[in-house]
């Protein structure tokens, strides 16, 4: 009778597959606690916004796949916030690995920022877990400016993003002069800002910019912000579209402004700001980067 192929085995050789098969466990558990975040990564955010009483905010973070703590409440410094659309779970943006990418959606306290009288600049966070834990968490640049004291709505906008590459559409609601447009963006990685004109062969309209937008940059078309020449005459109706291109590995939340500088049709001087908003695409080493620029691994 033939022995079994396991009786027939040299013991040497056994013993020497079962400790290369233990060494392999050890060393993928080992991995997985060097990768272990000991609370999530905020990726910087570049905000700067007036406060009103539905002002809202999303946060963009890295944390443990098997993260399951709920997020209670967060303060800004001083200013209290509360989570949107609560809910046990929390859905991931992206995966890398060990690591999952998540938002965390918050209403500012409407009665705290009503208080607000001078401009409040925030680098930091603190978040307010349910199982009564809390933990602090840079997270770049939050600037809130007091309620701005008028309101009017000179342009409206939409704004479409896809990848590393975000496109809005901005149109008069009355006629008006434009003589400055001033964006308010962080000092480092700078994206590329670019107006896109509209001409009597290649105009643009709410439905269509973004494909326009996507043709003249391939083109190597579009005026660098820096290059506009004003004034820069609307009539009701009449717009431009604006493309925010991230070219330089730029990895911040951007939710900023352009602020304008113009008249409206009598000549009388108006300021106001357009919408900047961009959020990144990232890969594993990105988050790998920011994890270990945040020295938050074990």
């Amino acid at each position: 009778m033939k022995q079994s192929k396991m009786s027939a085995m040299n013991p040497r050789l056994f013993f020497s597959i079962l400790f290369v098969i233990i060494i392999g466990w050890i060393a993928a558990a080992t991995y997985a606690f060097s990768q272990e975040l000991e609370q999530p990564v905020y990726l910087d955010h570049y905000f700067e916004n007036y406060a009103h009483e539905n002002l809202q905010m999303q946060f963009y973070y890295i944390t443990n796949k098997d993260d399951n703590e709920t997020v209670n409440m967060i303060t800004l410094g001083d200013l209290p916030a509360f989570i949107e659309d609560f809910q046990e779970g929390t859905s991931y943006v992206q995966q890398f690995g060990l690591h999952e990418l998540r938002t965390l959606s918050v209403k500012m306290d409407p009665y705290e920022l009503s208080q607000l009288k001078e401009k409040a600049v925030i680098n930091e966070i603190t978040v307010y877990l349910t199982n009564g834990d809390s933990y602090t968490a840079d997270i770049g640049e939050i600037v809130i400016h007091p309620a701005e004291e008028s309101t009017k709505p000179y342009l409206s906008q939409v704004s479409s993003g896809d990848g590393d590459l975000t496109v809005s559409y901005l149109e008069a609601e009355e006629e008006i002069t434009i003589n400055g447009f001033e964006p308010h963006l962080p000092p480092y990685g700078m994206p590329d800002l670019t107006v896109h004109l509209p001409s009597a062969e290649d105009s643009f309209n709410e439905v269509n910019y973004v494909k326009k937008v996507e043709k003249r940059l391939k083109e190597g078309n579009g005026v660098e912000i820096q290059d506009l020449e004003f004034p820069l005459n609307l009539k009701k109706n009449e717009g431009f579209a604006l493309s925010i291109q991230n070219r330089g590995n730029i990895k911040y939340v951007l939710n900023s402004w352009a602020m304008i500088d113009g008249e409206d049709k009598n000549g009388t001087a108006i300021r106001f700001p357009a919408s900047l908003y961009h959020i990144p695409i990232l890969t594993r080493e990105d988050s790998r980067t920011i994890i270990e620029r945040k020295g938050a691994g074990k």
